[in-house]
């Protein structure tokens, strides 16, 4: 499984992996808020 962060988009993209994947749909798109003194840099669980 992994995990991808996009600082950009505050959304974490999930898979099993590249050659696990059997569609695009198979990728999970998590949306997250943080409060403005919180910063994401290193995600281990979701």
């Amino acid at each position: 499984m992994g995990i991808k962060h996009d600082s950009k988009h505050n959304q974490l993209r999930l898979s099993k992996g590249f050659n696990l994947k059997q569609h695009r749909s198979d990728f999970i798109l998590a949306q997250y808020e943080t409060r403005p003194d919180v910063t994401v840099e290193n995600i281990q669980q979701v």
